[in-house]
């Protein structure tokens, strides 16, 4: 969960906290590491995430996100927006939908699995960033892993508000940063679940494995291995708060019975 400076090889570099946006950045910068940690534990493909530190003595110090990067100096990386572009005509981010992602990786192995785990995992999430940007292939023969997750887990609500109504008014918003297809609009979690399952034959089941795996004490666990980590590097004003945090568990509680229900009913 800990990356100094000196240890950076392999990494995609230190994204640090925005003085200008502390608010903003800082509770980003905790989602993307807390998302990433709920991935693991769902047992899905998400790049290693750690909390960066720059302690080097000419420059400021700096705390942030540390995604290990999942290319190779070989690999041939499309991301879905170069995908989408060389199969739809005159092709723009507005058309980005579920329906082209799946045509246009048929071919791939595991592909079907994988849309099933990203849509689980950004509905428990509440992640509304996966544009065409944030997924691709690699080699043209496997899909990246979900990385960038940061814009999820109510990052967006200020500490004083940090309440069941922010977390029900975050569920009633959440829409899908793709729509289903070419001519419709973007849904919101009932029906995109439901057309997902209809539409592309998808088995309740496969996606109700995902959501069991969502362990409430391995979840809560995190806090500990959180303030383990920040009450020894990290300066107070950057540490995730107790309340936040709880926040964040309850937020996942609730979204994992609500998109239980959606399932179970269709």
């Amino acid at each position: 969960m800990l990356a100094f400076g000196e240890q950076r090889k392999g990494f995609k570099g230190l994204r640090p906290l925005n003085p200008a946006r502390r608010l903003d950045s800082y509770h980003q910068f905790w989602s993307e590491i807390v998302a990433a940690e709920v991935g693991e534990l769902l047992g899905l493909q998400v790049p290693e995430t750690f909390i960066g530190l720059n302690e080097r003595s000419d420059i400021p110090f700096t705390v942030g996100v540390l995604t290990k990067w999942f290319l190779k100096d070989r690999d041939i990386f499309v991301r879905g927006s170069e995908l989408m572009t060389r199969h739809i005509e005159n092709y723009s981010e507005k058309q980005h939908n579920l329906d082209s992602a799946i045509a246009h990786t048929v071919d791939i192995e595991g592909a079907l699995k994988y849309w099933i785990e990203m849509i689980v995992f950004d509905c428990l999430i509440g992640n509304t960033d996966r544009h065409h940007e944030n997924w691709g292939v690699i080699n043209h023969s496997r899909l990246t892993p979900l990385y960038d997750n940061g814009i999820s887990l109510g990052w967006r609500v200020h500490d004083a508000l940090l309440s069941e109504n922010e977390i029900q008014k975050n569920w009633e918003k959440f829409k899908f940063k793709m729509m289903l297809s070419m001519t419709n609009k973007r849904q919101r979690i009932s029906d995109f679940i439901r057309y997902f399952v209809q539409v592309h034959g998808i088995d309740r089941s496969c996606i109700l494995t995902i959501i069991d795996r969502l362990d409430s004490q391995q979840v809560a666990a995190l806090g500990s291995q959180i303030n383990q980590v920040q009450s020894t590097f990290i300066p107070p004003e950057y540490h995730l708060t107790a309340s936040r945090f709880d926040f964040m568990c309850r937020m996942l509680a609730f979204r994992e019975n609500r998109l239980r229900e959606i399932v179970n009913q269709i």
